[in-house]
């Protein structure tokens, strides 16, 4: 009978333990997730308070809490917005506030 190898294949990530950082470049806060071990992918939370606007970095971005509008397009909660490289990417405008869970290629 062979044995499961004793090393680990997999990382928990639990977001309590990543305090949020202020993110000079757009005056949200920040929570980077995974930055390593994933190839070229880079995981993060943004959050963003009422009336705060984003022009976006990232590749896509799932609303975790909170509503953004994109283009007149509100997204809410467990919406998705994608945006392929070379694409002209609109700003973001948060007039409540949100969290988004951000991917990035890098």
């Amino acid at each position: 009978m062979q044995s499961l190898a004793s090393e680990k294949h997999y990382r928990l990530i639990q977001h309590k333990d990543i305090p949020w950082q202020t993110n000079a470049h757009d005056g949200g806060e920040i929570k980077t997730l995974v930055d390593h071990g994933l190839g070229r992918l880079l995981v993060q939370a943004l959050r963003f308070g009422a009336g705060a606007r984003l022009e976006p970095r990232f590749l896509a971005a799932l609303v975790v809490e909170g509503s953004v509008v994109v283009n007149g397009e509100t997204l809410g909660t467990w919406d998705f917005v994608y945006a392929d490289e070379g694409d002209t990417r609109a700003s973001m405008n948060f007039a409540q506030g949100a969290t988004l869970l951000a991917l990035t290629l890098r």
